[in-house]
């Protein structure tokens, strides 16, 4: 369980191993769907576009209100969550666990 009313991030980076697509969806810990008030429930790599650093890695950001400068990258929280990584067309570096992703950090 996540804190809703703090700000975090997750740092998605380049390589990550799916050969379709990958999304972060977040949960509300009350209802275990959307987190009430909010119209966008998660992230995935149809968005990239408008999210990669230039080093091709991308920062998703969780919290009440959007921090300065990450409006395409945030997934709007305000209450308690929980967050699923989803990883589509699964490749090798996954499978072998020479690949994970990083833990979700509290931004301060």
């Amino acid at each position: 369980m996540v804190n809703g009313k703090v700000t975090y991030k997750l740092t998605v980076p380049k390589d990550t191993p799916a050969k379709h697509a990958r999304s972060v969806i977040v949960y509300s810990m009350k209802t275990k769907g959307v987190v009430e008030g909010t119209n966008t429930m998660g992230l995935s790599s149809q968005d990239l576009a408008k999210m990669k650093d230039p080093g091709g890695s991308v920062d998703v950001h969780f919290a009440p209100a959007a921090p300065a400068g990450t409006a395409s990258s945030w997934i709007p929280t305000g209450e308690d969550f929980f967050l699923i990584f989803r990883l589509y067309g699964s490749e090798k570096p996954l499978f072998e666990k020479t690949w994970t992703l990083a833990d979700v950090e509290r931004v301060r």
